[in-house]
């Protein structure tokens, strides 16, 4: 059996009885797996075999994985294994049924079984995901339609400024003011104290020649001051034309009053999604596109008949 006992009293006289293997009963270690017999095996492989240990089978070999020994067997003292039964009908119904639910799980809204990898990427499945989008654009839309109607309640005015330019230096070149009904308060070109850029007059058409005669800033701004005091304010990209307001008035002197501003276009944003000039605001609420842009009173009375469009009913959503 490869092993003998050995009696051996202990200091008091008792006797202990040991158990020795004898050296030739030890299993063979190897370095590796490579460094092993091909044919021996480990019990994974013998089961990948269909085989099973015979009773009492010990391993004849182990061999060192990194971190713990593995035990090899001779395959041919295993026995094999009871043969494989076919599934029933039921079983295999079920188990195809398993296979297919591989790499999925059900959406949290609608509990739709859906590949883990868009879940993942987007929290819900695609049927759910247009869904939460669409409500958020009608939300969006409605919100548009009631701050609208919230603006005109106010009795506001509507502005628009043309400039010599975008910077801190820029100022006015022509302003327009309209009331809520479409009135003309203001319309005019204003003599700045720069001349006008050729990139300016690119846009606007307006060029030095034109406010040759205008007023300058030293008039027009204290008309502007008495107009726009203790009114909202309404304008397409409205910090840029509260900002040159401010701007212009600062550098000829002119006291400006706090101003309340509100803006068109981030009002727009939040519904489409984008950035939106007049003429796509224009064109998406189906508010009509004016003769010409980039002049102060068209631009305007456009931001006007936006803000009308808006509050007459909310807008259709918009896919973005």
């Amino acid at each position: 059996m490869g092993q003998s006992l050995r009696v051996r009293p202990d200091r008091d006289g008792r006797v202990k009885i040991r158990h020795v293997r004898h050296p030739e009963s030890f299993p063979m270690r190897y370095p590796n797996r490579a460094a092993a017999p091909v044919e021996l095996q480990t019990k994974t492989r013998l089961k990948q075999a269909r085989r099973n240990l015979a009773a009492g089978q010990a391993p004849v070999a182990h061999y060192w994985q990194g971190h713990t020994w593995v035990a090899l067997y001779d395959p041919a003292s295993t026995v094999p294994m009871r043969a494989a039964r076919a599934p029933s009908p039921a079983q295999a119904a079920a188990l195809a049924a398993g296979r297919a639910l591989a790499g999925t799980r059900p959406c949290a809204i609608c509990r739709t079984r859906t590949a883990i990898e868009w879940l993942e990427r987007y929290g819900c499945c695609d049927a759910c995901r247009e869904n939460v989008a669409r409500e958020k654009r009608d939300d969006a839309a409605r919100c548009l339609h009631v701050t609208a109607n919230e603006w005109l309640a106010a009795d506001p005015l509507f502005i628009d400024t043309e400039t010599t330019g975008l910077d801190l230096r820029a100022a006015i070149v022509e302003i327009a003011i309209l009331d809520r009904a479409g009135a003309v308060l203001i319309d005019t070109l204003v003599r700045p104290a720069m001349p006008i850029p050729a990139a300016a007059t690119e846009i606007h058409g307006i060029t030095d020649a034109d406010v040759a005669g205008a007023p300058d800033w030293t008039t027009i701004g204290p008309q502007v001051v008495n107009l726009l005091a203790g009114r909202l304010l309404i304008a397409h990209n409205g910090a840029f034309d509260e900002r040159l307001l401010y701007q212009t008035s600062r550098s000829h002197g002119v006291t400006l009053p706090a101003l309340r501003v509100e803006c068109t276009m981030e009002l727009l944003n939040g519904w489409a999604g984008r950035w939106l000039n007049l003429a796509d605001a224009a064109l998406m609420l189906g508010a009509g596109a004016p003769a010409t842009r980039h002049r102060a009173c068209a631009d305007a009375e456009q931001c006007r008949q936006i803000v009308l469009a808006a509050a007459r009913a909310a807008p259709v959503s918009t896919q973005t």
